[in-house]
């Protein structure tokens, strides 16, 4: 894809981590299209507990992990109220499931007004990067190893939300 756009899927990640030279980063939104769909202002729900590929490839390459949150994205724009049970949540779940990416509902301002339209509101948003996770290449990692490494990676994300908030 143009712009170095790629699938987040394993093979497109390893490809990304496994090639010659320098410069090679794969950004990934590990939450994925159910964690889009909490996205309310001032509420933060992180879907992380099950999400362990991008660790396993990790493993797989050697690459380092860098934890990265950034503050008021919830913020750019309002989401329609879609509890967990809900006509809208079941029918966004529903889309997400056949179409790969979950379709918020969702509304910011317009370009002469401040009450309704699709562009984002005006708000400040703060990126916090960690430290890198230094990873052990293993061609082959073991249930222990990604869970290991998830927990630290966790915990350094904990650590982010918690010196920034």
């Amino acid at each position: 894809m143009g712009y170095g756009i790629c699938g987040c899927n394993k093979n497109s990640l390893e490809y990304i981590l496994k090639s010659k030279g320098q410069g090679n980063t794969a950004c990934i939104a590990v939450g994925g299209a159910l964690e889009a769909l909490e996205a309310h202002p001032a509420h933060f729900t992180l879907n992380l507990a099950h999400k362990k590929g991008f660790i396993k490839s990790a493993i797989r390459t050697g690459a380092s992990i860098v934890p990265v949150f950034s503050f008021g994205e919830n913020e750019v724009y309002t989401q329609v109220s879609n509890p967990v049970g809900s006509r809208v949540r079941r029918l966004q779940t529903f889309l997400t499931t056949y179409l790969g990416f979950s379709p918020p509902l969702f509304h910011g301002r317009g370009v002469f007004n401040y009450t309704f339209g699709f562009l984002p509101y005006r708000r400040p948003i703060t990126t916090v990067v960690g430290e890198p996770l230094e990873v052990k290449q293993n061609p082959d990692p073991s249930n222990e190893e990604i869970n290991e490494l998830h927990i630290r990676y966790v915990s350094a994300l904990q650590n982010l939300f918690e010196a920034k908030s």
